[in-house]
Protein backbone atom coordinates (compact mmCIF):
# COMPACT_ATOMS: atom_id res chain seq x y z
CA UNK A 1 0.00 0.00 0.00
CA UNK A 2 1.20 3.31 -1.10
CA UNK A 3 2.13 5.95 1.45
CA UNK A 4 -0.83 8.49 2.45
CA UNK A 5 -3.05 5.99 0.37
CA UNK A 6 -5.54 6.41 3.73
CA UNK A 7 -5.99 10.17 5.11
CA UNK A 8 -7.43 9.98 8.61
CA UNK A 9 -9.17 12.67 10.84
CA UNK A 10 -7.63 12.10 14.11
CA UNK A 11 -9.92 14.69 16.19
CA UNK A 12 -8.75 15.06 19.74
CA UNK A 13 -8.94 18.18 21.51
CA UNK A 14 -7.31 16.63 25.24
CA UNK A 15 -3.65 17.36 24.05
CA UNK A 16 -1.15 16.90 26.86
CA UNK A 17 -3.87 16.72 29.54
CA UNK A 18 -4.11 13.12 31.64
CA UNK A 19 -1.23 12.04 30.01
CA UNK A 20 -3.39 11.61 26.70
CA UNK A 21 -0.44 13.01 24.49
CA UNK A 22 1.53 9.76 25.54
CA UNK A 23 -1.43 7.27 24.02
CA UNK A 24 -1.77 10.15 20.92
CA UNK A 25 2.14 9.64 19.90
CA UNK A 26 2.27 6.30 20.69
CA UNK A 27 -0.61 5.57 18.20
CA UNK A 28 -0.48 8.25 15.65
CA UNK A 29 3.57 7.58 14.90
CA UNK A 30 2.53 3.59 14.35
CA UNK A 31 -0.20 4.88 11.77
CA UNK A 32 2.29 7.04 9.69
CA UNK A 33 4.86 3.97 9.69
CA UNK A 34 2.36 1.52 8.04
CA UNK A 35 1.45 4.13 5.46
CA UNK A 36 -1.18 5.82 7.06
CA UNK A 37 -1.46 9.86 6.44
CA UNK A 38 -2.52 11.05 9.77
CA UNK A 39 -4.02 15.00 10.60
CA UNK A 40 -4.08 16.00 13.80
CA UNK A 41 -6.54 17.89 15.72
CA UNK A 42 -6.23 18.79 18.81
CA UNK A 43 -6.18 22.18 21.96
CA UNK A 44 -2.96 24.42 22.37
CA UNK A 45 -2.45 22.37 25.08
CA UNK A 46 -0.06 19.74 22.98
CA UNK A 47 3.28 18.55 23.86
CA UNK A 48 3.41 15.38 21.84
CA UNK A 49 6.65 14.15 20.35
CA UNK A 50 7.02 12.40 16.90
CA UNK A 51 9.58 11.06 14.30
CA UNK A 52 7.54 11.99 11.26
CA UNK A 53 7.36 15.61 11.02
CA UNK A 54 3.53 15.78 11.75
CA UNK A 55 1.46 18.23 10.98
CA UNK A 56 -0.94 19.06 14.48
CA UNK A 57 -3.81 21.69 13.74
CA UNK A 58 -4.95 23.36 16.33
CA UNK A 59 -8.55 24.28 16.10
CA UNK A 60 -9.78 23.96 19.67
CA UNK A 61 -7.47 26.60 20.77
CA UNK A 62 -7.56 27.85 24.48
CA UNK A 63 -10.48 25.77 25.33
CA UNK A 64 -8.86 24.42 28.31
CA UNK A 65 -8.37 27.92 29.44
CA UNK A 66 -12.17 29.47 29.46
CA UNK A 67 -13.76 28.22 32.78
CA UNK A 68 -16.79 28.55 31.28
CA UNK A 69 -18.92 25.34 30.48
CA UNK A 70 -20.75 27.57 27.94
CA UNK A 71 -17.74 28.86 26.21
CA UNK A 72 -15.84 25.64 26.40
CA UNK A 73 -18.91 23.62 24.62
CA UNK A 74 -18.92 26.64 21.80
CA UNK A 75 -15.23 26.32 21.09
CA UNK A 76 -15.27 22.12 21.38
CA UNK A 77 -18.34 22.62 18.57
CA UNK A 78 -16.57 25.39 16.21
CA UNK A 79 -12.80 23.83 16.67
CA UNK A 80 -14.80 19.98 15.92
CA UNK A 81 -16.85 21.88 13.05
CA UNK A 82 -13.57 23.58 11.18
CA UNK A 83 -11.30 20.38 12.53
CA UNK A 84 -13.48 18.13 9.95
CA UNK A 85 -14.10 20.84 7.11
CA UNK A 86 -9.70 21.19 6.97
CA UNK A 87 -9.92 17.23 6.68
CA UNK A 88 -12.90 16.69 3.81
CA UNK A 89 -10.37 19.48 1.77
CA UNK A 90 -7.40 17.53 2.63
CA UNK A 91 -9.29 14.11 1.24
CA UNK A 92 -9.95 12.70 4.47
CA UNK A 93 -13.05 9.74 4.70
CA UNK A 94 -12.34 8.93 8.12
CA UNK A 95 -12.87 10.74 11.60
CA UNK A 96 -11.47 8.97 14.47
CA UNK A 97 -12.42 10.43 17.86
CA UNK A 98 -12.03 9.14 21.70
CA UNK A 99 -15.13 8.83 24.37
CA UNK A 100 -14.35 9.29 27.88
CA UNK A 101 -17.91 10.18 29.38
CA UNK A 102 -21.24 10.50 27.41
CA UNK A 103 -22.57 14.20 26.92
CA UNK A 104 -24.16 16.27 24.66
CA UNK A 105 -20.93 17.29 22.86
CA UNK A 106 -20.39 13.56 21.87
CA UNK A 107 -24.06 13.21 19.97
CA UNK A 108 -23.29 17.00 18.47
CA UNK A 109 -19.90 15.28 17.20
CA UNK A 110 -21.44 12.46 16.00
CA UNK A 111 -23.89 14.19 13.94
CA UNK A 112 -21.69 16.63 12.25
CA UNK A 113 -19.50 13.69 11.08
CA UNK A 114 -22.11 12.14 9.66
CA UNK A 115 -23.13 15.31 7.77
CA UNK A 116 -19.60 15.90 6.37
CA UNK A 117 -20.07 12.10 5.74
CA UNK A 118 -17.23 10.92 6.89
CA UNK A 119 -16.61 6.97 8.24
CA UNK A 120 -16.36 7.46 11.77
CA UNK A 121 -14.46 5.66 14.60
CA UNK A 122 -15.27 5.88 18.26
CA UNK A 123 -12.43 4.63 20.90
CA UNK A 124 -14.59 4.20 23.87
CA UNK A 125 -12.17 4.53 27.10
CA UNK A 126 -14.71 4.24 29.66
CA UNK A 127 -17.74 2.21 29.40
CA UNK A 128 -20.78 3.49 32.14
CA UNK A 129 -22.35 -0.10 32.79
CA UNK A 130 -24.81 1.37 35.41
CA UNK A 131 -26.71 3.51 32.39
CA UNK A 132 -30.55 3.83 33.18
CA UNK A 133 -33.05 2.51 30.30
CA UNK A 134 -33.78 5.61 29.19
CA UNK A 135 -30.69 6.96 28.74
CA UNK A 136 -29.63 3.29 27.11
CA UNK A 137 -32.42 4.13 24.22
CA UNK A 138 -30.55 7.59 23.32
CA UNK A 139 -27.21 5.90 23.49
CA UNK A 140 -28.19 3.21 20.87
CA UNK A 141 -29.61 6.03 19.18
CA UNK A 142 -26.38 7.28 18.24
CA UNK A 143 -24.13 4.43 18.45
CA UNK A 144 -26.44 3.85 15.20
CA UNK A 145 -24.47 6.63 13.52
CA UNK A 146 -20.94 5.19 14.29
CA UNK A 147 -19.12 2.87 12.09
CA UNK A 148 -16.45 0.93 14.47
CA UNK A 149 -16.21 1.51 18.33
CA UNK A 150 -12.48 0.63 19.38
CA UNK A 151 -12.39 -0.64 23.23
CA UNK A 152 -9.25 -2.05 25.17
CA UNK A 153 -10.07 -5.27 26.49
CA UNK A 154 -12.62 -8.23 27.27
CA UNK A 155 -14.33 -6.75 29.68
CA UNK A 156 -15.01 -3.54 28.30
CA UNK A 157 -16.28 -5.48 25.25
CA UNK A 158 -18.99 -7.39 27.41
CA UNK A 159 -20.15 -4.20 28.76
CA UNK A 160 -20.54 -2.05 25.75
CA UNK A 161 -22.44 -5.05 23.72
CA UNK A 162 -25.05 -4.72 26.36
CA UNK A 163 -25.63 -0.84 24.40
CA UNK A 164 -24.35 -1.79 21.18
CA UNK A 165 -24.19 -4.23 18.53
CA UNK A 166 -21.08 -6.28 19.46
CA UNK A 167 -20.36 -6.16 14.77
CA UNK A 168 -19.68 -2.76 15.14
CA UNK A 169 -17.37 -3.67 18.79
CA UNK A 170 -13.18 -4.66 18.09
CA UNK A 171 -10.82 -4.71 20.95
CA UNK A 172 -7.52 -2.77 20.57
CA UNK A 173 -5.61 -2.88 23.24
CA UNK A 174 -4.23 -0.19 24.85
CA UNK A 175 -0.56 0.75 24.26
CA UNK A 176 2.97 0.96 26.89
CA UNK A 177 4.55 3.71 27.36
CA UNK A 178 8.12 2.28 27.09
CA UNK A 179 8.94 4.49 23.84
CA UNK A 180 8.31 7.38 26.18
CA UNK A 181 10.73 6.43 29.20
CA UNK A 182 14.45 8.01 29.00
CA UNK A 183 16.88 5.37 28.15
CA UNK A 184 19.05 5.89 30.99
CA UNK A 185 16.54 5.22 34.03
CA UNK A 186 17.72 2.03 35.63
CA UNK A 187 15.69 -0.36 37.46
CA UNK A 188 18.54 -2.32 38.98
CA UNK A 189 19.05 -0.24 42.60
CA UNK A 190 19.15 -2.60 45.39
CA UNK A 191 16.77 -2.97 48.12
CA UNK A 192 17.93 -2.83 51.56
CA UNK A 193 14.79 -3.65 53.05
CA UNK A 194 14.55 -0.80 55.08
CA UNK A 195 11.13 0.18 54.17
CA UNK A 196 8.66 -0.67 51.05
CA UNK A 197 7.82 2.45 48.82
CA UNK A 198 4.70 2.64 47.33
CA UNK A 199 3.09 5.00 44.92
CA UNK A 200 -0.18 5.98 44.82
CA UNK A 201 -0.27 7.72 41.38
CA UNK A 202 -2.97 9.44 38.98
CA UNK A 203 -6.53 11.16 39.51
CA UNK A 204 -7.75 10.90 43.08
CA UNK A 205 -11.31 9.87 43.40
CA UNK A 206 -13.70 7.67 45.09
CA UNK A 207 -13.65 4.42 42.92
CA UNK A 208 -9.70 4.42 43.01
CA UNK A 209 -9.96 2.84 46.46
CA UNK A 210 -7.39 5.41 47.77
CA UNK A 211 -9.17 4.68 51.23
CA UNK A 212 -8.47 1.12 51.23
CA UNK A 213 -4.86 1.40 51.27
CA UNK A 214 -4.64 3.85 54.33
CA UNK A 215 -6.37 2.28 56.28
CA UNK A 216 -4.76 -1.00 55.35
CA UNK A 217 -1.12 0.65 56.09
CA UNK A 218 -3.25 2.11 59.45
CA UNK A 219 -4.36 -1.59 60.19
CA UNK A 220 -0.27 -2.93 59.85
CA UNK A 221 1.27 -0.01 61.88
CA UNK A 222 -1.37 -1.17 64.47
CA UNK A 223 0.22 -4.70 64.31
CA UNK A 224 3.72 -3.22 64.59
CA UNK A 225 4.75 -3.58 60.57
CA UNK A 226 5.96 -0.18 59.88
CA UNK A 227 8.69 -0.69 57.34
CA UNK A 228 6.19 0.88 54.58
CA UNK A 229 6.52 4.90 53.34
CA UNK A 230 3.67 5.55 50.99
CA UNK A 231 3.25 8.31 47.99
CA UNK A 232 0.46 9.67 46.95
CA UNK A 233 0.53 12.06 43.82
CA UNK A 234 -2.06 13.44 41.74
CA UNK A 235 -5.21 15.39 41.74
CA UNK A 236 -8.74 15.26 42.79
CA UNK A 237 -11.63 14.63 40.70
CA UNK A 238 -15.13 14.99 42.21
CA UNK A 239 -14.03 14.25 45.42
CA UNK A 240 -12.66 15.87 49.12
CA UNK A 241 -9.23 15.04 50.69
CA UNK A 242 -11.00 15.31 53.93
CA UNK A 243 -11.35 11.37 54.15
CA UNK A 244 -8.54 10.31 53.63
CA UNK A 245 -6.65 12.91 56.03
CA UNK A 246 -8.89 11.61 58.60
CA UNK A 247 -8.23 8.16 57.70
CA UNK A 248 -4.00 9.33 58.41
CA UNK A 249 -4.98 11.26 61.60
CA UNK A 250 -6.82 8.04 62.86
CA UNK A 251 -3.66 5.79 62.38
CA UNK A 252 -0.94 8.42 63.03
CA UNK A 253 0.41 7.93 59.01
CA UNK A 254 1.59 11.34 58.70
CA UNK A 255 5.05 9.93 59.26
CA UNK A 256 4.57 7.17 56.35
CA UNK A 257 3.13 9.42 53.78
CA UNK A 258 4.44 11.77 50.98
CA UNK A 259 1.54 13.87 49.87
CA UNK A 260 1.93 15.56 46.06
CA UNK A 261 -1.99 16.17 45.84
CA UNK A 262 -2.34 18.72 42.34
CA UNK A 263 -1.82 18.11 38.69
CA UNK A 264 1.60 16.07 38.09
CA UNK A 265 3.22 17.42 34.77
CA UNK A 266 4.76 15.05 32.57
CA UNK A 267 8.13 15.66 33.27
CA UNK A 268 8.25 14.92 36.72
CA UNK A 269 6.19 11.84 35.81
CA UNK A 270 9.57 9.77 36.03
CA UNK A 271 10.59 10.77 39.93
CA UNK A 272 7.52 9.30 41.43
CA UNK A 273 8.01 6.01 39.06
CA UNK A 274 11.50 5.57 39.09
CA UNK A 275 11.59 6.61 43.10
CA UNK A 276 9.13 3.58 44.24
CA UNK A 277 9.10 0.00 44.72
CA UNK A 278 5.88 -1.08 43.78
CA UNK A 279 2.57 0.90 42.53
CA UNK A 280 -0.97 0.31 44.00
CA UNK A 281 -4.34 0.34 41.93
CA UNK A 282 -6.96 -0.82 44.57
CA UNK A 283 -9.71 0.57 42.32
CA UNK A 284 -12.96 -0.47 43.12
CA UNK A 285 -13.82 0.25 39.47
CA UNK A 286 -11.87 0.46 36.23
CA UNK A 287 -12.41 -0.41 32.63
CA UNK A 288 -8.27 0.35 31.59
CA UNK A 289 -5.75 1.78 33.72
CA UNK A 290 -3.20 3.87 31.79
CA UNK A 291 -1.46 4.29 34.95
CA UNK A 292 -0.99 0.23 35.55
CA UNK A 293 0.50 -0.09 31.93
CA UNK A 294 2.82 3.01 32.54
CA UNK A 295 4.01 1.23 36.08
CA UNK A 296 4.67 -1.49 34.11
CA UNK A 297 7.01 0.09 31.68
CA UNK A 298 8.78 1.58 34.30
CA UNK A 299 9.79 -2.36 35.51
CA UNK A 300 7.91 -1.71 38.39
CA UNK A 301 5.65 -4.13 40.57
CA UNK A 302 2.01 -3.55 41.20
CA UNK A 303 -0.86 -4.40 43.17
CA UNK A 304 -4.02 -4.52 41.99
CA UNK A 305 -7.82 -5.28 43.25
CA UNK A 306 -8.78 -8.46 40.96
CA UNK A 307 -10.95 -6.67 38.82
CA UNK A 308 -11.53 -8.04 35.43
CA UNK A 309 -9.20 -5.38 33.33
CA UNK A 310 -6.46 -6.05 35.98
CA UNK A 311 -6.74 -9.81 36.21
CA UNK A 312 -6.71 -9.78 32.03
CA UNK A 313 -3.28 -8.86 32.32
CA UNK A 314 -2.25 -9.77 35.75
CA UNK A 315 -1.37 -12.80 36.88
CA UNK A 316 -0.36 -12.88 40.90
CA UNK A 317 2.73 -13.94 41.38
CA UNK A 318 4.10 -13.69 38.15
CA UNK A 319 4.17 -9.68 36.42
CA UNK A 320 2.47 -8.64 39.81
CA UNK A 321 0.32 -9.28 42.63
CA UNK A 322 -3.35 -9.03 43.11
CA UNK A 323 -5.83 -9.06 46.49
CA UNK A 324 -9.79 -9.28 46.59
CA UNK A 325 -11.02 -6.14 45.78
CA UNK A 326 -12.53 -4.36 48.59
CA UNK A 327 -11.30 -6.50 50.94
CA UNK A 328 -9.33 -5.15 54.00
CA UNK A 329 -7.69 -8.27 55.13
CA UNK A 330 -6.92 -9.30 51.54
CA UNK A 331 -4.79 -6.24 51.29
CA UNK A 332 -3.28 -6.41 54.26
CA UNK A 333 -2.29 -9.95 54.07
CA UNK A 334 -0.58 -9.42 50.27
CA UNK A 335 0.92 -6.32 51.67
CA UNK A 336 2.88 -8.59 54.64
CA UNK A 337 4.14 -11.08 51.85
CA UNK A 338 5.33 -8.50 49.72
CA UNK A 339 7.31 -6.50 52.66
CA UNK A 340 8.40 -10.12 53.46
CA UNK A 341 9.62 -10.74 49.98
CA UNK A 342 10.71 -7.27 48.97
CA UNK A 343 13.76 -9.10 47.28
CA UNK A 344 11.96 -10.62 44.51
CA UNK A 345 10.39 -6.97 43.30
CA UNK A 346 12.97 -6.63 40.65
CA UNK A 347 12.22 -10.04 39.57
CA UNK A 348 8.44 -9.45 39.68
CA UNK A 349 9.14 -5.63 37.82
CA UNK A 350 11.27 -7.02 34.49
CA UNK A 351 8.46 -10.16 33.93
CA UNK A 352 5.91 -6.83 34.29
CA UNK A 353 8.16 -5.27 31.49
CA UNK A 354 8.46 -7.84 28.99
CA UNK A 355 4.52 -8.42 29.08
CA UNK A 356 3.27 -5.19 28.45
CA UNK A 357 6.68 -4.71 25.70
CA UNK A 358 5.44 -8.32 23.80
CA UNK A 359 1.97 -7.71 24.36
CA UNK A 360 1.04 -4.04 24.27
CA UNK A 361 3.49 -2.96 21.40
CA UNK A 362 1.99 0.07 19.88
CA UNK A 363 3.29 -0.91 16.07
CA UNK A 364 0.89 -4.18 16.65
CA UNK A 365 -2.08 -1.80 17.80
CA UNK A 366 -1.55 0.02 14.74
CA UNK A 367 -1.35 -2.13 12.06
CA UNK A 368 -4.70 -3.23 14.02
CA UNK A 369 -6.29 -0.26 13.74
CA UNK A 370 -5.06 0.30 10.38
CA UNK A 371 -6.31 -2.30 8.98
CA UNK A 372 -9.27 -1.39 10.61
CA UNK A 373 -9.34 1.89 8.50
CA UNK A 374 -9.06 0.01 5.54
CA UNK A 375 -11.52 -3.05 6.11
CA UNK A 376 -13.82 0.08 6.81
CA UNK A 377 -13.43 1.81 3.06
CA UNK A 378 -12.79 -1.94 1.49
CA UNK A 379 -9.02 -1.44 0.69
CA UNK A 380 -7.13 -4.97 0.64
CA UNK A 381 -3.60 -4.80 1.51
Amino acid sequence: MKQGSITVAYIEPIGSHGGMDYYNSGLINGLISKGCKVLYFTSNDIKIEDSYNLIIYKEFGQIWHVSSLLTKGFLYIKGFFKSLLIAKKMGAKIAHIHLFHIDYLFAISVIITKLFAFKLVVTWHDIESLIGKKYNIGLKFIFRFVDKIIVHNKYSLDQAKNIVTSLKICVIKHGNYIPFIQKSKNNSKSKDGSKLKILFFGQIKKVKGLDLILTALGLLKQRGITKFELTIAGKLWKDNFTTYKSIINKYNLLDHIILHIGYVPNEKVDYYFEDCDIVILPYLKVYQSGVLLKAMSYKKAVLVSDLCPFTEIIKDGQNGYVFKAGDIHSLCEKLIYIMNNINELNKIGNEAYEYVKTNHDWMTIAEEVFNLYKKMLLINS
